[in-house]
């Protein structure tokens, strides 16, 4: 038998705090990424603008049924194995988006100009 860990009502107010930082962390994420690899300031507006909107949606897609499994179903003794294991497919796909997303190399900005990585 499942036995409930925590009341559905404290996983969706744990959820919802955690989704508020989600697009913040990401916004960080790809700004310290980009800049440990010298990338330009304008390059960095361009991958924010182009390729943040979907990592968050993705992200949410897979942390919020996640989160809601690991505090309201999953065992105690459970919850940080199986967090961890989400979080490695996270991390990979993170990674892949944000060096995939926006090609390095030169980058034609709205107004015709070019921008360089």
């Amino acid at each position: 038998a499942v036995v409930s860990t925590q009341s559905t009502g404290t996983a969706v107010k744990k959820m919802g705090m955690l989704s508020l930082l989600t697009p913040v962390n990401i916004v960080g994420y790809v700004i310290c990424n980009n800049l440990l690899q010298s990338k330009s300031l304008d390059y960095i507006i361009h991958q924010i603008k182009n390729d943040v909107p979907t990592i968050v949606l993705t992200g949410y897609c897979l942390s919020i049924p996640t989160q809601f499994v690991l505090l309201t179903v999953a065992p105690l003794k459970h919850r940080v194995l199986l967090g961890n294991m989400v979080r490695v497919l996270w991390t990979c796909y993170l990674t892949h988006a944000s060096n995939t997303g926006t090609q390095p190399g030169l980058l034609e900005s709205g107004e015709g100009q070019q921008l360089e990585a």
